[in-house]
């Protein structure tokens, strides 16, 4: 016998996975909102992740010269910089135009992806170095991190999704 809540995960699955559940479970107004939400939400992370990482630019650069992985102890200087690069540019993208936009939600996935194999590299490795999150994660585990990255990247898989249903009303 299933549980409820094993029914409803396989309901929120079969959502995100199958296209033609979209347009029939949404209306064209709340594909907007949700899309919108999400974009929202996006943006918030994304624009914690930058202030983060500059307000604490010196000890980003330290906890990643700690870091197992020789790439990361090398160009430590260069990433501290770059992660911050991307946030910035990614915001751009979000806030310019209806197609920056869709650009703006996939190079959050790409970015969450790539933190997330940071992740799991970490979670696989024998060391024990402290998450080099940003701001209010400081205190949460690996483990926890890798969570909060996977739903940030169902978020933005789920923009890309809407996207494609939202209509292009805004002139550039």
């Amino acid at each position: 016998m299933k549980t409820p809540l094993v029914m409803d995960m396989k309901t929120m699955v079969h959502l995100i996975v199958s296209e033609n559940a979209w347009r029939d479970r949404l209306s064209r107004k709340n594909s907007l909102i949700v899309y919108y939400l999400i974009t929202v939400a996006l943006v918030a992370v994304l624009g914690f992740i930058l202030a983060s990482k500059l307000i604490e630019h010196e000890k980003f650069i330290f906890q990643m010269e700690l870091s197992p992985m020789p790439l990361m102890k090398d160009y430590a200087e260069y990433i501290s910089w770059a992660v911050p690069a991307s946030c910035l540019l990614i915001l751009s993208l979000l806030f310019v135009n209806h197609v920056t936009r869709w650009w703006g939600v996939l190079a959050s996935l790409v970015l969450f992806g790539t933190f997330s194999i940071y992740i799991v590299y970490m979670l696989l490795s024998p060391y024990s170095l402290p998450c080099t999150c940003a701001g209010l994660a400081n205190g949460i585990s690996w483990a926890w991190q890798l969570v909060i990255n996977i739903i940030l990247m169902l978020l933005a898989y789920c923009g890309l999704k809407l996207h494609r249903h939202i209509p292009n009303t805004e002139t550039s």
